[in-house]
């Protein structure tokens, strides 16, 4: 590991940890949010990998250092989660990363990518972008808040998709905001390397994917579709083969 982790307080003083990772002049930041299971080593794996890419990156615990892979423990978890010490958190975790200005992205996964959401929504001000994948989508009150570019990432066999893909776009159109998708031919959780629907190949797709928004959020430099129209689509090819759809913008 590159990092490690640290104490973090919020405004009121309530204490939870995150991990650390990378140069503290980093311009860029990310923050990392946890899938219902708890902060695992993955989640600072991502912070790492990010960490390498040159950004300052943070990955916050929810739970409290619980950690589990029964999948009743983690919704009795999710569901007994405390909607305003969580806020408190992504607040305190936001504000850590914006010292010295920089700009940040927001990302995560089922769960977190619901908190990756509500983060962008709590500090509009200080995120720049953010990556969102197989998770519930925000509202059609919540979308016109969101700020900068979107990368939302869909499982094709979730039983929620392709309606919740449908709705989402079309709150956002309606709101007058585009966003970026990319489906993958694979199940909920196919980010997770201790899931039975991890997929490498989607997994490291989407990582490409990941990386190139959030340097466009430190970059600052124009929209991400422009951005994206400038990526290998080999890349793409290589690591999911003819598994991967995506806009027109990442297609030969």
């Amino acid at each position: 590991m590159l990092g490690d982790d640290r104490t973090l307080h919020t405004a009121g003083g309530l204490p939870f940890v995150g991990y650390v990772a990378g140069d503290e002049a980093a311009s860029g930041a990310v923050l990392i949010l946890h899938e219902w299971w708890g902060l695992k080593g993955h989640n600072r794996g991502w912070a790492d990998r990010l960490a390498e890419a040159g950004f300052r990156a943070l990955a916050i615990d929810l739970y409290d250092g619980r950690v589990t892979g029964d999948r009743e423990e983690a919704a009795a978890w999710m569901r007994g989660l405390d909607p305003a010490a969580v806020e408190a958190k992504l607040v305190a975790a936001l504000d850590t990363l914006a010292a010295g200005g920089r700009q940040i992205a927001t990302l995560g996964f089922s769960l977190g990518g619901r908190h990756a959401f509500a983060a962008a929504l709590l500090r509009p001000d200080v995120v720049a972008a953010t990556v969102a994948g197989y998770c519930r989508m925000p509202t059609d009150e919540e979308v016109a808040r969101l700020p900068g570019p979107l990368l939302a990432v869909y499982a094709e066999r979730e039983r929620s998709w392709p309606e919740k893909q449908r709705l989402f776009e079309a709150a956002m159109a309606g709101a007058g905001r585009t966003t970026e998708s990319v489906c993958f031919d694979a199940a909920h959780g196919f980010m997770d390397p201790e899931s039975r629907n991890f997929d490498p190949a989607a997994a490291e797709a989407t990582w490409h994917l990941d990386s190139a928004i959030v340097r466009h959020s430190a970059a600052d430099s124009g929209p991400y579709a422009a951005l994206a129209s400038r990526i290998s689509c080999s890349t793409y090819r290589k690591y999911a083969c003819a598994e991967i759809r995506s806009p027109p913008c990442l297609r030969t």
